[in-house]
């Protein structure tokens, strides 16, 4: 796991930090979600374009994103506080 801390992340800690947040949601099964390297950025990459897409939809996925960041900051707080 990544080391996470407070302060202002470079690229390369950025960079885990968005592909540790994407296995960890498209391992809970409830969204699935790609990944684009822009720029040397590695972004997450979520795409609205079905028919039947409503709002709740984005809302659901959204809170699904931040519930899965919110875990990960949480495991490397604890990490930092063995160290």
């Amino acid at each position: 796991m990544a080391d996470y801390d407070k302060k202002i992340p470079d690229q390369e800690r950025t960079n885990q930090l968005n592909q540790d947040l994407l296995k960890s949601i498209n391992a809970s099964g409830h969204v699935y979600m790609t990944h684009a390297v822009v720029g040397g950025d590695y972004i997450i990459r979520f795409a609205v374009g079905a028919t039947l897409t409503q709002d709740r939809h984005v809302f659901t996925t959204w809170k699904v994103v931040q519930e899965h960041l919110d875990a990960i900051h949480a495991m490397g707080e604890r990490e930092q506080s063995f160290q």
